[in-house]
């Protein structure tokens, strides 16, 4: 996938699955959740790039890019990411970019103690990119960035 594509599917957050066909974009119904306990639709573009529709409305609520396997053996994202981010990026990058998050978690064992849960941080995506949306970022261990996403700040849901 390319870097423009995905740009203007964060752009597009929060139109509907109908809107973005009228607008040109090529994606497929949404027909399937991935977890059974969330309310949304995913399209598996490609893997490691999902998008999630809501699944009463079907608006595009979620753009979400996994740059590094979640768990062993399993397929990730290897194209391009929309500007200003790149795939070489850390967690200072980040910071210096983006400023104050507007929501972080520290690296922390599981509440059962069987896994590490990853830092993570969320930032209000640039008003140029668009201006009811966030960024949302979960760092590897080195703090290198294992998980990019994109949603809305405040979904309209009817």
């Amino acid at each position: 996938m390319d870097a423009a594509t995905i740009g203007r599917w964060v752009s597009s957050l929060g139109l509907s699955h109908e809107e973005l066909i009228a607008r040109g974009e090529r994606i497929e119904t949404p027909t399937d959740k991935i977890y059974d306990e969330f309310e949304w639709l995913t399209v598996i573009v490609e893997p490691g790039l999902m998008l999630d529709f809501w699944e009463d409305s079907l608006a595009l609520e979620k753009v979400l890019i996994e740059l590094m396997p979640l768990e062993q053996g399993r397929s990730f994202y290897r194209g391009e990411l929309p500007a200003p981010f790149s795939r070489s990026m850390t967690h200072a990058d980040i910071r210096n970019l983006l400023g104050t998050p507007l929501r972080s978690g520290e690296r922390r064992p599981s509440a059962d103690g069987q896994y590490t849960l990853n830092a993570w941080e969320s930032y209000r995506l640039p008003e140029h990119l668009h201006p009811g949306a966030r960024v949302g970022f979960v760092y590897s261990a080195d703090l290198q960035i294992k998980v990019l996403s994109f949603d809305l700040l405040e979904p309209q849901r009817d």
